[in-house]
């Protein structure tokens, strides 16, 4: 009678109790569920970035600063505190369009107002939070040179960033209110190189490009394009841990919005351009975004002195760029 094989039971595997403690460990299962969170949204960007060469460049990674919740519509809110003025009646120049900020935004800011912007700057980020410039062609209008004399500036003693925060960088000191927008007079032209009114911009492909075209573009149109009583707001954009640089901790934006306000035909229209290489000349219509989207992002409200009704017409629409009327003769540059 055969005799059928016998059954070999498998070697015997030691098990490192160690081991077997780490891959059980709540720890680790909860460092998996992070692991997986992380991935996700980065195979989404890759999903986004395929998109067709139509598309505009979708925003960078989430950036430093969580936004307030903006205003009710309708809320009027005091500005920040007053740190310096130009003149006693700065302010009368720019109306009641100054935007607003959550309480908890304001506590931070300084007001400082010249001739040629207002801004609320931020001690935090030391950037501003928003700059608000009013143009007419006459401010278009001069012989004034850039100087490139970037400095600090003396109403907020200090506390806004300095040369040596971008020595060495990749990033352009970037003007929120344009040099160019103030050919009108030598002062006003060197006043926009304050450092309050500065953010770090990618240079080449952004502030030597993409928003040096969209700067041109509203120049254009207040200089010979129809619209001669322009209401401009510019401001960063962030979201939480994103990248700080120098000694002083500048806050990199991971995009900036351009809000431009006719206020004679009661139009506006705003643009959200990610802090990125996205070349030269764009298509501006591929980067407008409605008002009330760039006022979800900053915690800031535009035209709070306006009633809801009239407030929803101008925020509620994407609305479109009012089409590039090339450069003026005379434009200042960026």
């Amino acid at each position: 009678m055969a005799r059928k094989p016998a059954h070999r039971r498998p070697p015997h595997r030691r098990v490192d109790p160690a081991a077997a403690a780490h891959r059980t460990h709540p720890l680790r299962k909860r460092h998996i569920v992070h692991a997986i969170g992380a991935v996700a949204p980065i195979a989404i960007s890759a999903l986004a970035l395929a998109a067709p060469q139509a598309q505009p460049v979708p925003l960078p990674p989430a950036g430093r600063v969580v936004a307030a919740a903006p205003a009710a519509p309708g809320t009027v809110q005091p500005p920040p505190p007053t740190a310096g003025m130009d003149t006693p009646d700065c302010l009368n120049r720019y109306g009641n369009l100054l935007p607003s900020n959550a309480a908890d935004s304001k506590a931070r800011e300084t007001l400082v107002c010249r001739r040629t912007y207002v801004l609320a700057f931020d001690a935090d980020t030391r950037d501003p939070d928003w700059v608000m410039e009013h143009l007419t062609p006459a401010d278009l209008k001069g012989t004034a040179k850039r100087s490139n004399a970037f400095k600090q500036d003396p109403f907020v003693k200090g506390t806004d960033a300095g040369n040596w925060d971008y020595a060495g960088l990749h990033f352009d000191r970037g003007h929120q209110a344009p040099a160019g927008d103030a050919s009108f007079s030598q002062k006003a032209m060197d006043d926009s190189f304050y450092f309050t009114n500065m953010a770090p911009q990618i240079g080449i492909g952004f502030n030597r490009g993409a928003w040096k075209y969209l700067e041109e573009n509203v120049r254009a149109w207040v200089s010979c394009g129809g619209h001669a009583d322009l209401y401009v707001y510019t401001g960063p954009v962030y979201d939480p841990g994103g990248k700080a640089i120098g000694r002083d901790k500048v806050a990199v934006p991971r995009a900036f919005f351009k809000i431009v306000y006719d206020a004679q035909t009661d139009r506006a229209v705003g643009f959200l351009l990610p802090n990125a290489v996205i070349g030269s000349t764009i298509d501006l219509s591929l980067y407008v975004k409605p008002i009330s989207e760039i006022e979800g992002l900053t915690g800031l409200t535009f035209f709070p002195h306006y009633d809801q009704r009239r407030q929803a017409l101008l925020k509620a629409s994407a609305g479109t760029p009012w089409a590039h009327v090339a450069q003026c003769k005379g434009d200042g540059g960026d």
